[in-house]
């Protein structure tokens, strides 16, 4: 495997993980996790907080992947890992909260819940450029 993939996988389910967490704990315990679970038509199945909570962990891996797949041969540069991993985090608020979200699963968009989502996945995407720069530096050291 290569190394940048592995780099931005691991990035990104860590920083899944974290945003599983600040979700858990935003809005009492678990409740905005329902609405990570509607992005994907699950909101209103039992459990749902924990699935909402997988699929936050899942999707970071995935766009972790993502990442580390568009840094293969490149130097890492801490703005420029920074600045891609906001863009990331935008990529994952219009591909899955946007159109999966309302476009297959009707999902009402208002205006404080996607700026919420939002506001999260900017959140996600810094902490994947440094999480990915910071493991970047370790391994060149």
């Amino acid at each position: 495997m290569n190394r940048a993939l592995q780099r931005g996988a691991t990035s990104g389910l860590l920083a899944g993980l974290i945003l599983g967490v600040l979700f858990f704990v935003d809005y009492g315990p678990g409740a905005a996790l329902v609405r990570a679970a509607s992005w994907f038509g699950l909101g209103q199945l039992g459990g749902s907080k924990w699935l909402g909570f997988l699929i936050l962990i899942v999707m970071g891996g995935l766009f972790g992947l993502l990442f580390g797949a568009l840094q293969r041969n490149r130097t890492p540069e801490l703005g420029r890992l920074l600045l891609q991993g906001l863009t990331m985090g935008i990529v994952w608020w219009v591909i899955v909260v946007f159109l999966i979200g309302t476009g297959l699963y009707h999902v009402r968009l208002d205006l404080s819940g996607s700026l919420y989502a939002f506001g999260m996945l900017l959140l996600y995407g810094v902490l994947l450029g440094s999480l990915f720069f910071q493991r970047s530096t370790v391994q060149v050291k």
